[in-house]
C-alpha cells in the first residue's frame, strides 16, 4: 500500500482547510445567533435555496413568510424590508457556507477514496465524520424549526446541541489531522509511561469539563443572558442571583432562564479554570518536552479564554467580543485535542522507532 508522503500531505492540507471551514461556521453561526437573524429564512430548501431572492417580488415573498412567526410579530413588528435584508443575509451566509462544507468535504472524499488504497482507519475516520456533517444539517433545520410557531427564537438547548455537532466535527477533523502528521513522522517519545498514564485521565477530566462549559455557554447564547448580570466575580453583589430564590424550581431557572444559566456557565468555567491550572502545574515538570508544549497552550488558552469571557460580560457582550470568546472556545478545544493526541500516541524511548503503517 503506498503511503508516500505527497498523499498525505494532501490528505492533511485537505483536512486543514475543512477545519478552518468547520471553525468558520462556528464563528458565523455565532454571529447569526447574536444578530437576531436565525429565523429570517423560515424554509428548508437544501437546493433551490442555493439562491437569494434575486428580485423586488421575491424579496417581498421571503419577507412575508419570516412576518408571520411570533418573532417577528411580538419581537420586531415594526420591522422593515430593508432591516429584514439585514438579518437575511446573515444566515444565507450560514446556510452556503454549511452547503460548502459539505461539499469540500465530500467529492475530495470521494476522490481521495477512488483515487488511493488508503489504510482503513482513515475510511473509517472519514465515514463517520461525513454522517456527522449530515447530521450537522438536519440538526440545524430541527434547531430552526423550534422558532417558527410558539417561540420567538429557537430553542437554547437545541443551539447548544447545534454547536455541540460542529464543535465534535472540528475536533474529529483536527484529531486525524494530527494522525496523518504522527504516521509520517513515525512516533512520539515519552520517557515514562506511568506518568503519561495519570496525566491522561486528568487531562481527559479537563477536556469533559471544557466540552460542558463550552455547550454551557451555547445556553447563555440561546437566552441572550450575557447581557445581564454584566458584573464579576459576584452577580451584582450576590453569589447565588435571586432568581433562584423564586417561585420556579432550582432547576427550571438553572437550565431555563438566563440567570440561571449564566450562573451555571460562570460555576462550570471557574471549576474547568481552577482544575486546569491544577492539571499545568501538577503535570508540567514531570513530562517530556513533547507533552510540555501541549499543556502549556492548554494553560494559557483557557487563561484567554477566561479573560475574554470576563472582558465580555462586563462590556454587555458587544458582537466583537462575543464571536473572539467563541474563538477562545475553540482554541481551548484545540489544544486539548492536541494534548491527549500526544498522549494516546507515545512510545517508551526505549523501544525502537515505529515505522509508517503500510
Amino acid at each position: 500500500m503506498d503511503t508516500s508522503i505527497p498523499k498525505h500531505l494532501l490528505l492533511r492540507l485537505w483536512l486543514i482547510i475543512c477545519c478552518f471551514m468547520v471553525y468558520g461556521a462556528v464563528i458565523i453561526g455565532g454571529t447569526t445567533r447574536l444578530t437576531d437573524s436565525g429565523l429570517s429564512i423560515v424554509e428548508w430548501q437544501p437546493i433551490t435555496g442555493v439562491l437569494p431572492p434575486l428580485s423586488t417580488e421575491e424579496w417581498l415573498e421571503t419577507f412575508a413568510a419570516y412576518q408571520k412567526i411570533p418573532e417577528f410579530q411580538q419581537v420586531y413588528p415594526s420591522m422593515t424590508l430593508e432591516e429584514f435584508k439585514g438579518i437575511f443575509w446573515w444566515e444565507y451566509i450560514h446556510r452556503l457556507w454549511a452547503r460548502l462544507i459539505g461539499i469540500i468535504f465530500i467529492v475530495p472524499c470521494a476522490l481521495f477514496l477512488w483515487r488511493y488504497q488508503m489504510p482503513r482507519f482513515i475510511k473509517k475516520h472519514l465515514i463517520g465524520i461525513g454522517l456527522l456533517i449530515g447530521l450537522q444539517g438536519l440538526m440545524g433545520w430541527f434547531m430552526v424549526q423550534s422558532g417558527l410557531s410558539q417561540r420567538t427564537d429557537v430553542s437554547h438547548f437545541r443551539l447548544a446541541a447545534h454547536l455541540g455537532l460542529a464543535l465534535a466535527i472540528y475536533c474529529w477533523l483536527l484529531w486525524l489531522v494530527f494522525k496523518l502528521s504522527y504516521i509520517k513522522s513515525g512516533f512520539i517519545e515519552l520517557a515514562n509511561i506511568q506518568i503519561s498514564y495519570r496525566g491522561k485521565r486528568l487531562a481527559w477530566i479537563c477536556f469533559i469539563l471544557s466540552c460542558s462549559t463550552i455547550i454551557s455557554g451555547a445556553l447563555v447564547a440561546g437566552l441572550d443572558a450575557g447581557f445581564i448580570y454584566n458584573t464579576f466575580p459576584l452577580m451584582n453583589g450576590e453569589i447565588i442571583p435571586v432568581e433562584f430564590y423564586g417561585m420556579n424550581g432550582f432547576l427550571y431557572v438553572l437550565f431555563e432562564e438566563p440567570a440561571g444559566v449564566q450562573w451555571l456557565h460562570r460555576l462550570m468555567a471557574i471549576i474547568t479554570f481552577c482544575l486546569t491550572l491544577t492539571y499545568v502545574y501538577k503535570s508540567y515538570s514531570i513530562a517530556n518536552k513533547n507533552i510540555q508544549h501541549a499543556i502549556l497552550f492548554c494553560g494559557f488558552a483557557f487563561i484567554f479564554q477566561v479573560s475574554v469571557g470576563i472582558i465580555t460580560l462586563l462590556a454587555v457582550a458587544p458582537l466583537g467580543l462575543a464571536l473572539l470568546h467563541q474563538t477562545g472556545a475553540v482554541l481551548v478545544l484545540s489544544s486539548w485535542v492536541w494534548l491527549l493526541f500526544v498522549y494516546y500516541h507515545q512510545k517508551v524511548t526505549n523501544d525502537p522507532p515505529m515505522q509508517p503503517k503500510t
